[in-house]
């Protein structure tokens, strides 16, 4: 497929194939509206068109007009999408598509056709809606499960190559020092500002075992290489340990099971501690990119009780989602550490906690990104479709970010997480605790 025509029309969609899910992704996989007649109508439109120029498709007859694709899309576009949506947009978005793919590569069989037709009007959208191919939405789907191949990065486009978002932490991208805001121009030598998304990604896929060089630019660097050993990805979405008689507890992505962990985590900090002597708790979702709104929904409860987490809004009305009964931190305080790579879900539950003044936000602001995604399975394959918005219990959209009550940067030239520390003593300042100097691993004396 066409690097220019990916570069002109999807820049900034994040696939998925390489990182853990970037989006907020609804708690349900829906399924897709057949084609109805101005779907039809307006793909007999957009065949015609391609008859017409001459030179688009490989077989420019008109029999068998029908894609499979493209009026599937189409429709639930039309009936699905978050906001009312022309249908001659559509159409001369997916035109203006397939002419640039033909004008760089020449003409296309009809399943390429089809295919750039709909990435085409789905990039006329927004950032986040998006076909998956077969490969790309089993990728997908495994992410939301607990566990992928790749290099363990989420990344977004960029025109120089792919922007990191943010490395998982632990991954193999994370472990040779891959941080968020570096921009990879080359895989083994070769450059990926002119290749898509796609196109880019295969190049750093490859065997478990395998490695691949990246050329990374960083900024205020000189740009550098990094050979990264590509591993299967085990997402061990939750980790916890007592610091000082806090509790502290980093999620690291909100995959299936999430909510329940940090409940487990929470009721085992609690009897390490004793509950007389916990101060209370750092939730810490710093380079969080996202995942499943109900996890968002759940890790939520496990701090507050029967109140407004979020609301969405969507075509044809909101939807709420509450906290369930019976929070089980007990009212202890909450510092919740966040980042620029604090995205989607991550910000749901800061933004939750920060309205309801259950918890001191510290650190930076976050990502910003207030809609959510949902999921429709293809025979082949699968559609990201943006259906709703979504904002915080106060009313707030997070888009721009949510910001912290206490701004810590972190600098990477000093020694120590100060973020962290600085959690910590705020933890037990919120406790009315002593004015502890506070070095990790020392119990916090």
């Amino acid at each position: 497929m066409s690097a220019r025509f990916f570069k002109k029309h999807n820049n900034a969609i994040s696939w998925l194939a390489l990182t853990i899910i970037a989006v907020l992704v609804a708690s349900c996989v829906k399924p897709l509206y057949e084609p109805n007649k101005e779907a039809k109508r307006v793909t007999a439109q957009l065949v015609q068109t391609a008859h017409d120029h001459g030179n688009i498709l490989s077989d420019n007859s008109l029999e068998g007009y029908d894609l499979n694709l493209f009026p599937i899309i189409y429709r639930n576009i039309q009936d699905q999408y978050v906001y009312e949506v022309d249908g001659q947009a559509l159409l001369l978005a997916a035109i203006d598509g397939v002419q640039a793919h033909a004008a760089d590569d020449g003409s296309m069989d009809r399943d390429t056709f089809d295919e750039v037709a709909t990435q085409s009007m789905l990039a006329s959208l927004d950032d986040y809606s998006t076909y998956m191919n077969a490969k790309a939405y089993r990728s997908f789907m495994e992410q939301t499960r607990g566990a992928y191949a790749g290099l363990g990065i989420q990344i977004s486009n960029h025109e120089k190559g792919l922007l990191v978002v943010s490395p998982f932490e632990g991954s193999p991208a994370d472990q040779v020092g891959i941080l968020p805001g570096d921009v990879i121009t080359h895989a083994d030598g070769k450059s990926l500002a002119d290749l898509s998304m796609q196109e880019s990604i295969n190049l750093l896929r490859g065997r478990v075992g395998t490695s691949v060089v990246v050329t990374v630019e960083r900024e205020k660097s000189e740009s550098f290489n990094a050979s990264i050993r590509r591993d299967i990805i085990e997402l061990n979405p939750v980790r916890y340990e007592v610091e000082g008689e806090v509790g502290y507890i980093r999620i690291s992505n909100f995959s299936e099971g999430v909510g329940n962990m940090v409940t487990d985590a929470i009721n085992d900090i609690e009897r390490q501690v004793g509950e007389d002597k916990l101060y209370g708790y750092v939730l810490d979702l710093r380079k969080n990119p996202g995942g499943l709104l109900t996890e968002a929904v759940s890790v939520s409860s496990a701090f507050l009780s029967q109140k407004l987490v979020v609301s969405t809004r969507e075509r044809d009305g909101e939807n709420s989602f509450d906290a369930g009964y019976g929070e089980v931190a007990d009212g202890k305080p909450v510092v919740v550490l966040i980042d620029e790579g604090s995205a989607s879900a991550s910000e749901i539950v800061a933004g939750a906690l920060q309205d309801h003044e259950r918890a001191a936000l510290l650190g930076q602001a976050t990502f910003g990104k207030g809609s959510v995604q949902s999921v429709f399975p293809l025979y082949e394959g699968g559609v990201k479709l943006t259906t709703a918005l979504y904002f915080t219990p106060s009313g707030r959209t997070v888009n721009g970010g949510i910001q912290p009550q206490y701004t810590v940067s972190d600098n990477p030239d000093e020694d120590g997480d100060e973020q962290l520390i600085a959690a910590y003593r705020l933890v037990v300042e919120l406790a009315g605790g002593p004015n502890l100097n506070w070095t990790l691993g020392s119990e916090g004396q």
